[in-house]
């Protein structure tokens, strides 16, 4: 028997309470001194997401509207005008307490899926208040992954600052050819673990298991030992997944143009 929290997101102060749990769960973490978190990835891992105001906003639209159906968001539609300056703050937060933290994150190939594929389904449903505000919000997804493969590159989520002899690697991407059925974190303290699990597409069920967590460190590390590293090293292998992601937006973005 496994026993998991689990707070579902419902209502719009069920989503404040949300970033502000995420927030106050990052700074613990950023204050342990050998934490470290592993991020196996379906779709972008929401952290990056919130660097970017646009990709922010778009993804709690669609969470609220799509997703856990508030009533106050089926009137809104996409636009530049609409942001929720409140949502991209914790999100702003959310990401540079995540950047932080050192991170193995685990892809695949279908990494831009899920965004793109939500993208398309707003264009093809009308839910852009414009056609330059859906072109808007594929620019950002486009900076998005610029960073992610400067971010690789160079093996840090904060690669615009200088990097000193002695700093640790901040981040590793493997990518993965193995599927992986659902977005899991595993956040190591020392001997602690705790599993962040996705489920319903956005809510999340936590466990400090001992028996559990061990598993999915296991089950994790064999990932790992079946991906390919993409940061730092690995310059070929990483310049050829982007540039699908690159070529899978720019598809989008013909689509838009053109209807």
């Amino acid at each position: 028997m496994v026993s998991f929290r689990y707070r579902p997101v419902r209502e719009l102060v069920d989503f404040k309470n949300w970033t502000e749990t995420i927030i106050m769960n990052l700074k613990e973490i950023r204050n342990k001194k050998d934490a470290h978190i592993i991020y196996a990835a379906i779709d972008i891992p929401i952290f990056h997401n919130f660097k970017f105001p646009l990709v922010s906003y778009f993804k709690t639209l669609y969470w609220l509207k799509s997703i856990t159906n508030h009533p106050d968001y089926q009137h809104i539609r996409f636009s530049r005008n609409n942001l929720n300056q409140e949502f991209i703050d914790a999100g702003r937060i959310m990401h540079e307490l995540y950047c932080s933290i050192p991170s193995t994150e685990i892809w695949t190939d279908l990494i831009t899926y899920s965004l793109l594929r939500q993208i398309e389904y707003y264009w093809d449903s009308g839910e852009f208040s414009t056609k330059e505000d859906a072109l808007a919000l594929c620019d950002d997804v486009e900076a998005e992954f610029e960073y992610l493969q400067y971010a690789a590159a160079k093996s840090t989520k904060n690669p615009d600052r200088k990097k000193l002899p002695n700093d640790p690697v901040n981040f590793k991407l493997y990518d993965c050819d193995i599927e992986i059925a659902n977005n899991c974190i595993l956040v190591l303290n020392g001997d602690q673990k705790t599993v962040y699990l996705s489920t319903q597409t956005f809510n999340m069920i936590t466990s400090s298991n001992e028996l559990f967590s061990c598993e999915t460190q296991r089950w994790l590390n064999t990932l790992i030992k079946k991906s390919n590293l993409i940061s730092e090293v690995g310059g070929k292998q990483r310049s050829l997944f982007f540039r699908e992601s690159f070529d899978k937006i720019r598809q989008l973005k013909y689509k838009i143009t053109n209807q």
